[in-house]
């Protein structure tokens, strides 16, 4: 996440200190580092957590006495659904982190696919919110004390978000606001 974070908090961050433009260009290293931790991520909820039981990452528990699976962990389940699309937009922008890849795309086509780091993110915070906040309450079981990452989270949530609410503002300061003249002429008018 803290990958992640820093790929889509880097460029905004860069509006604001100029000697933060050198670094950009390790944006890709960090969105690949990042999918190869999520690979590991899963790879390790896969066997140690789940243990290759697919219905069990989605909430589900085999019941011996129903013969079928059951529902037992409802957040459980959409978490991981949401943590499993998370992996698959990691994998596709990580494979396509390359050079090589720039170019069969177009810079255009490119960018347009890379854009997808900005969902990714958004997926991320809802996946690790859930397991930060909710997963372990249940009715059934003590409530445990609050994770300690939890004001870290929010704190790098918080930075992203600001950042990025920031640099839109500068942008669209810098930019003036349109005017229809600039855009194509005259207001048009509606007949009737």
């Amino acid at each position: 996440m803290v990958l992640v974070a820093l790929s889509v908090g880097l460029g905004p961050l860069a509006r604001f200190l100029r000697s933060i433009v050198r670094v950009l260009p390790f944006r890709r290293e960090l969105g690949i580092y990042a999918c190869l931790l999520a690979i590991v991520h899963a790879a390790v909820i896969l066997i140690g957590w789940v243990q290759w039981d697919l219905m069990r990452l989605f909430g589900f528990e085999w019941h011996p006495e129903l013969l079928t699976y059951v529902m037992l962990q409802h957040g459980f389940g959409l978490a991981n659904a949401i943590g499993v699309a998370a992996l698959l937009l990691t994998i596709l922008l990580g494979v396509t982190s390359s050079d090589f890849a720039m170019r069969r795309l177009g810079v255009s086509g490119w960018k347009f696919l890379q854009m997808g780091v900005l969902p990714l993110w958004w997926l991320t915070v809802a996946h690790v919110a859930y397991f930060l906040f909710m997963h372990f309450l249940s009715f059934h079981r003590a409530t445990p004390p609050p994770n300690t990452l939890q004001p870290l989270f929010l704190g790098l949530v918080a930075v992203v978000f600001a950042l990025r609410g920031a640099a839109y503002v500068l942008t669209v300061r810098a930019k003036g606001k349109s005017r229809p003249e600039e855009m194509g002429g005259d207001r048009a008018t509606i007949s009737t």
